[in-house]
């Protein structure tokens, strides 16, 4: 696997105490988290759709997409706006805590067997514990993609006059 080379800054989210690192460069906002509106015929792993300033948006529920116990939406969670290679996505997340520099020397590949792997680019040990660095482009496959763009069609043609 190829890790990058250049330093990075990550903002560090939780789920169910486990830490998670996405690099800032994808990151467009943190918002309060709202309900979601149910998306038809979306991938399991997307919860609905939140309205953002006019921009309908994906929410990508992490617990699934992470194997994490499912649990109901609560107030004080916080959804990650992001930008993949694609599109803009609402990641839900149970807290964003910090930024973090992290070294392209410090960030370890996955090991084949970790769980999840598939999510992340790499590891990186911190003084107060290891952060999994994930690959936001990764968290949709393409059959997902392809399933969520056509749920985004369809609610957008059902919602015209």
């Amino acid at each position: 696997m190829d890790v990058q080379r250049d330093p990075t800054v990550a903002l560090v989210f939780e789920l169910e105490g486990h830490r998670y690192g996405v690099d800032t460069a994808h990151v467009q906002e943190i918002v309060r988290a709202v309900l979601p509106v149910r998306l038809p015929r979306a991938p399991a792993v997307i919860a609905g759709v939140i309205n953002l300033r006019g921009e309908v948006l994906p929410l990508l529920d992490m617990r699934m997409r992470f194997g994490l116990p499912a649990r109901p939406l609560r107030a004080d969670e916080v959804f990650l706006i992001v930008r993949t290679a694609t599109r803009s996505l609402a990641l839900r997340a149970d807290h964003a805590t910090e930024l973090v520099r992290v070294p392209a020397d410090s960030l370890t590949a996955m090991r084949e067997t970790a769980a999840r792997s598939e999510f992340a680019l790499g590891t990186v040990r911190l003084p107060d514990g290891l952060l999994v660095i994930c690959d936001i482009d990764s968290f949709l496959d393409e059959a997902e993609l392809l399933t969520l763009h056509t749920a985004l069609r369809e609610r957008v043609e059902a919602a015209a006059p």
